[in-house]
């Protein structure tokens, strides 16, 4: 229904960058959840029209293209678009958790390490964890990753407001650990 609404409004606005990434990250959400390819085509698609229209100033949107890319696995070009936001936007720590997971699948965990370690605990949130855990899986210190996923998890549940799905995807992530 989400989809939906936005794609009207896109119709309506085709010039709206707001309009457009937002239904690039729900195209997004749902290739998450369903696995639909297309979806992840379409989600790349509506991100860079929206880049297309407001290049600048417009992070969010190349946070949704760079989670496109990094889900289709087109790691290198996730790396430059991530890259790119993070010259605007440089202690924004979803950025930086981002580059980190590409750096990840890309091999390079020293990389990947030095950009975790950037941040400041104050402005860590429950992304950069699970990055940060699964940095530590693939380096292998399992206790430690368990254990901050597991602290994580609980955090997440916490808070009723915080997406079933979100909540979901930490203890998939605890499982399989």
């Amino acid at each position: 229904h989400i989809i939906s609404v936005y794609e009207t409004q896109v119709h309506h606005s085709p010039n709206s960058s707001m309009f457009l990434r937002l239904l690039a990250a729900q195209y997004l959400r749902r290739f998450r959840e369903v696995g639909d390819v297309e979806d992840l085509l379409r989600a790349e698609l509506a991100a860079r029209r929206s880049l297309g229209i407001q290049p600048r100033h417009n992070q969010a949107s190349s946070m949704v293209l760079a989670s496109t890319l990094l889900s289709g696995h087109q790691f290198q070009e996730a790396l430059q678009v991530a890259s790119d936001a993070q010259q605007l936007v440089p202690d924004d720590p979803n950025v930086v958790s981002l580059k980190a997971s590409i750096q990840m699948e890309l091999g390079d965990y020293q990389a990947a390490y030095q950009l975790l370690q950037t941040l400041e605990n104050e402005s860590v949130n429950s992304g950069h964890h699970a990055v940060t855990a699964r940095y530590l899986e693939l380096t292998s210190h399992l206790a430690k990753a368990q254990q901050l996923l597991d602290q994580t998890m609980q955090e997440m549940d916490s808070f009723y407001t915080n997406p079933a799905e979100t909540r979901a995807w930490f203890h998939v992530r605890a499982g399989d650990l």
